[in-house]
Order: C-alpha cells, then sequence, then structure tokens
C-alpha cells in the first residue's frame, strides 16, 4: 500500500516517565495516555528507546544512534 493515502497522527500528551539506563540505552517508560492513530487504528505509547550505536543497519552502515517506539494495539476495533 501505498504510504501517502495512509493516516497517521501523534497525540502525545505530558507524562511521567520512568527511565531506564543500560549500558548502550535509555528507555522512557510512559505512562498510558499517549496515542498515535495509523489508518484508523489506534495505538499505545508503550516506551520510547534511544540506543547508542544503532541497532539495524541502513544500507550495510551503522550510525550513532537508533530512537525506537514500541506501541500496543489499544483497540481491535477499527475507530472508522
Amino acid at each position: 500500500r501505498d504510504c501517502l493515502d495512509c493516516k497517521l497522527t501523534f497525540y502525545y500528551k505530558k507524562s511521567d516517565i520512568n527511565i531506564i539506563k543500560t549500558n548502550n540505552s535509555i528507555v522512557l517508560n510512559y505512562n498510558p495516555y499517549s496515542n498515535i492513530t495509523f489508518n484508523n487504528e489506534l495505538y499505545q505509547v508503550k516506551l520510547i528507546s534511544f540506543s547508542i550505536k544503532s541497532e539495524h543497519s541502513f544500507n550495510s552502515k551503522h550510525y550513532p544512534m537508533e530512537v525506537s517506539c514500541c506501541l500496543f494495539i489499544r483497540n481491535l476495533i477499527p475507530l472508522s
């Protein structure tokens, strides 16, 4: 599916966060109030992770940092 047709919306709200630092990453655990909707399905933001040195490569190249957003489905019924 062409991503130009996709509907993506971010709803970030002020939140208390729990910060966890490991050797190569910083993880921000969120309260359950920030969401993302994608094609009318609602996903709750669970955590955002910053990895020092990317965990994945792009064109066989690693980068100094990688940011990941962990989500889970909040509703199993489409919003529309």
